[in-house]
């Protein structure tokens, strides 16, 4: 698994003062370093095959034509891309034009990710997204047309004042749209952000855990329905079209990332990039190694494979957990688990413990219960 890290963005951010000024003889510097964070790591995964590439993290659709081709030469030059890879890239809808698409089909890239949010006009200035409806609705057609057929779409639900009525209307243009798969998350509060400073200025109310959860439910209903599999916590997929990239993390995937604030996975410790653009290329000029590294314990490890198990559909294989931490692994997590067995928030099918539908909803503190 390789992601490729592309901080890019159009409006001023932690990263864009990099690129603010002569900023097509920095965003050329960094995608060179990019090629060159490659050259310098390209042996870390111990192998040379790559079954999943995921350009993300930023923007990385603002990247150009001849920049695109850097990386994938520089990717070609160290590992053998199989046949069957995935290679994702993620977009804003509104960098979505007609040269954009043509430029993309010269590349392997076969899923696109849109951070769409909602197809609600003013939701969107809430969010302070710079597409509206209309943008976004006609970049996944746009996509369509040349032959994209592996869409994914980010929304976001719990907005403030969003009711069923508004929330249905959004399912009703993904499901006109036909993309093959969505990503759903829970509005946040994040301090810095324009929501989180109108919320503490009273501009806007956060809607109530009971509204929160009906939305959930209704979101989870109509696409169930629709023929969508709820496959992971915040991701529903039409059948075959699971997040292959995703999937790797939740099951405990090595991965290589590349770029700044990029983090790396080698089994059994997480290294990572420093997120100052200007930081990481001097360090990659230098040829040093990741700027930090974290370790796992054995307890570190336990309680990631618990997190990142329970988030998905098939759960936690408690078999697979005694094998990889012992039986006392198992019997501490099970003999924490019967409570919300008894609540219908976890079940146990043969040797795998899973979240029911209501148990999703409250599931940090389910995992929580289960660590160590």
């Amino acid at each position: 698994m390789l992601y490729i890290h592309i901080p890019f963005c159009k409006s001023y951010c932690t990263y864009c003062s990099f690129f603010r000024t002569t900023s097509l003889d920095l965003k050329e510097k960094y995608v060179d370093t990019l090629c060159r964070e490659i050259a310098l790591r390209h042996d870390y995964l111990g192998k040379t095959s790559l079954d999943t590439i995921y350009f993300g993290g930023g923007t990385p659709s603002l990247l150009t034509a001849d920049e695109l081709s850097k990386i994938f030469t520089s990717i070609g030059k160290y590992f053998t891309i199989t046949d069957e890879a995935e290679i994702t890239l993620e977009c804003n809808p509104d960098d979505i034009d007609a040269r954009f698409v043509t430029d993309l089909k010269s590349f392997p890239i076969n899923r696109i990710s849109i951070g769409i949010q909602s197809f609600d006009d003013e939701q969107l200035r809430r969010l302070n997204r710079r597409h509206n409806s209309r943008q976004a609705v006609d970049c996944v057609c746009r996509l369509q047309d040349n032959g994209f057929d592996n869409i994914s779409v980010d929304i976001i639900y719990s907005l403030p004042n969003q009711t069923l009525t508004s929330l249905n209307t959004d399912i009703d243009q993904l499901l006109r749209l036909g993309v093959q798969h969505i990503s759903a998350y829970s509005l946040t509060y994040e301090r810095g952000t324009k929501l989180f400073d109108m919320r503490q200025r009273g501009k806007v109310e956060a809607i109530s855990d009971d509204d929160s959860k009906q939305l959930f439910d209704t979101l989870c209903y109509r696409l169930k329905n629709n023929g969508f599999e709820h496959y992971e916590i915040s991701n529903f997929a039409l059948p075959h079209r699971r997040a292959v990239h995703n999937s790797g993390y939740w099951a405990g995937a090595k991965y290589l990332g590349i770029g700044a604030a990029a983090h790396s996975f080698d089994g059994s410790s997480r290294q990572w990039n420093p997120s100052d653009i200007d930081k990481y290329c001097l360090q990659i000029d230098r040829r040093q190694t990741f700027d930090e590294r974290e370790t796992l314990t054995p307890t570190d490890s336990y309680n990631e494979f618990i997190f990142l198990s329970l988030r998905t559909a098939e759960g936690i294989d408690t078999d697979r957990l005694a094998l990889l931490f012992g039986s006392d692994a198992r019997d501490y997590c099970m003999a924490n688990a019967h409570k919300y067995i008894d609540a219908k928030l976890l079940k146990i099918t043969g040797s795998r413990l899973s979240l029911t539908h209501d148990g999703i909803f409250v599931s940090d503190g389910i995992m929580s219960s289960l660590m160590r």
